[in-house]
């Protein structure tokens, strides 16, 4: 019998990336890293709008389904969903367009 697995997929946020000073003074642009935030389900579902407050509309077309508990993410935060823990089998490369801290789980728009 086959095991259906609930989130399959790994959500990976950049952190970092800002500039810093040499000890010349001079600015230094970091790269952003990758960072695993927690396993998902990513889903896809053919470009719905999503209401942002203010009387805005987003258009998303996937959502991500994070375990319960899981914080949500701050709008035009830059993701990658991958297949494997190590995040080279990319999946969608997006920025958020809304999450949601639920009941049973957090739901991310991107």
């Amino acid at each position: 019998m086959a095991r259906i697995i609930q989130y399959p997929h790994y959500l990976f946020v950049y952190k970092g990336g800002d500039s810093k000073r040499d000890e010349d003074g001079n600015w230094i642009e970091s790269e952003p890293e990758l960072e695993l935030y927690s396993r998902c389900r990513e889903e896809n579902n053919g470009g719905r709008l999503v209401p942002m407050g203010g009387g805005e509309f987003g258009i998303y077309a996937p959502i991500i389904q994070c375990p319960k508990g899981t914080d949500g993410l701050k709008p035009n935060t830059a993701i990658v969903v991958a297949n494997d823990a190590e995040g080279s089998d990319i999946r969608l490369s997006k920025v958020v367009v809304r999450s949601d801290k639920g009941q049973l789980h957090t739901r991310i728009w991107v």
